[in-house]
Order: C-alpha cells, then sequence, then structure tokens
C-alpha cells in the first residue's frame, strides 16, 4: 500500500509548464514557453533553495532539444576540465548524443532548442572565469546552456551577465503573514496556485475525503503546509502524502473549524 502511494505521489512532478502542474510566476512561465516556441535561445541561470522547481524546468527544456547533455559540475570542477580540449569543453561544445539522428521530421518541428546543456550545481565549478569564453562560444554555436544552483551570490557576475537570471521560490520570511494581511501580487498568486495543486493531489489521491476537501474547514492545514515547507514546492507536496491513509485525507483537529472527520 505504502509503496503504491509513494509512487503515485511522485506522478506530480510537472511534466509541462502548464499552471495546473508547474507553480510559477507568470512572468516566468511566459518566459518559458517562449523558449518552448523558439523565441528566446539565451543562456539561462536558475536559482534558488533545493526543491523549487530548477532541475524539473530545466530537464523540461532538455526535452524540447534536438541533442542535449547533463553535466555534473562537482565532476567537472577545475579549469582544466574547460579549457579546449578538456572533458567538459567537449561535452559543452563538441559532443553529441543519438537523439537528434533518430527524431522524425514531425518531431524535430515540435524540437524548437538546436542543442541544450545542463549544468547541474554550477556554483562548484573552481574557475567560473573561464566560462566567460565559453558562453560566448556556445551562442555562436546555437548551445542553449542552463545553469542551477542554490547559491546564486557565488555565481561570478561576468556569468550572471551573460545568462537569464531566474530565482525560484520567494524567501519564507517574507512570503506571507498568515495572522494578518496576505501580501498582494506574485505571492498571493503562488499561494492560491499551490493550494489548487495540493486540493487537486487530494481530490485523486483521497476521494473519500471529498466533502471535506470542498469546504472551508482545510484553508488553515493548507496554509501551515505551505508555510512550513515553502520554498521547497517538493516539500509541500511531499507533506501531504503523511495525511493521506487509505485514500483519506487526516486533518489534525486543531486546522478544522469542527472536530468532525469526513
Amino acid at each position: 500500500m505504502e509503496e503504491s502511494k509513494n509512487s503515485s505521489m511522485n506522478n506530480y512532478a510537472p511534466k509541462s509548464f502548464a499552471k495546473e502542474e508547474f507553480i510559477l510566476p507568470e512572468e516566468y512561465r511566459k518566459i518559458f514557453q517562449e523558449y518552448f516556441s523558439g523565441k528566446r535561445s539565451e543562456h539561462l541561470l536558475l536559482s534558488g533553495t533545493e526543491g523549487t522547481g530548477k532541475t524539473t524546468a530545466a530537464k523540461l527544456l532538455l526535452a524540447k532539444a534536438h541533442s542535449f547533455f547533463e553535466i555534473d559540475c562537482h565532476q567537472h570542477s577545475t579549469a582544466k576540465n574547460w579549457k579546449e580540449g578538456g572533458n567538459g569543453w567537449k561535452a559543452l561544445l563538441v559532443s553529441s548524443d543519438l537523439t537528434s539522428h533518430s527524431l522524425s521530421v514531425e518531431e524535430r518541428e515540435n524540437r524548437t532548442i538546436k542543442r541544450c546543456v545542463l549544468l547541474e550545481e554550477f556554483d562548484a565549478i573552481s574557475s567560473q572565469g573561464v566560462f566567460k569564453t565559453l558562453l560566448d562560444k556556445s551562442s555562436d554555436h546555437g548551445v542553449t546552456c542552463i545553469l542551477t544552483t542554490n547559491y546564486l551570490g557565488d555565481i561570478e557576475k561576468a556569468i550572471q551577465n551573460r545568462c537569464l537570471s531566474l530565482e525560484f521560490g520567494f524567501p519564507s520570511s517574507v512570503w506571507m503573514n498568515y495572522e494578518g494581511e496576505k501580501f498582494s501580487g506574485a505571492r498571493n498568486q503562488i499561494e492560491e496556485d499551490l493550494q489548487d495543486l495540493m486540493i487537486n493531489i487530494l481530490k485523486k489521491e483521497a476521494p473519500k475525503s471529498e466533502k471535506l476537501i470542498n469546504t472551508l474547514e482545510i484553508a488553515h492545514f493548507f496554509q501551515s503546509i505551505i508555510k512550513n515547507n515553502y520554498p521547497s514546492i517538493r516539500g509541500i507536496t511531499m507533506e501531504m502524502r503523511k495525511w493521506i491513509i487509505e485514500e483519506r485525507i487526516d486533518v489534525p483537529s486543531q486546522y478544522l473549524e469542527s472536530n468532525s472527520r469526513f
């Protein structure tokens, strides 16, 4: 039962940038859709804490590329990896996989990015100065590089200036005041999107609790989970799993206006 439930919950990893799947500021969603349509091709720098969706977003873009490559920067951290002829240099500019050769005409039309390279945890690279030239060369070769990091402050300004920088997850310290008035704008919009995501999960995983899910009684429970786990979208989703028992959501009584169970 538990193994099956865990597998089912893991199915909620976003498979697209659609609003009902991927929790993002709308301006970010528009940017990613422009990559999907081929209107954008500049390098990306995705920053933010763990679980906020950086790698998920990057891999959705990789799936739109004719060819792609993933690089663990911890394994390619020194300058020699990135100087001409080094393994990292080859992976970025020379290496290719068989994906582009096996695509049908229709698949090629649906993949709007020529080549995409994901550099995970880019802050691990000790000699980032080498990348000033490498990023410029990549652009000339039609390569879109996606850099991810949990520590934006560790990325040299020269690298940041060569990328479109998107920060995932507003800091939880300024996210929302649950005891008083909610902040307006993007944070409020994201909180509403998160609650919609949680409701959709519960309706699929806990159908025996439909009456509870469709009432406002569960709102304080949702807000508590968001407050305790944000900005980790993964953490919020995983927290929901704790309270799903035999297709039923077991909300602690302190979060309900009445102590009844449904």
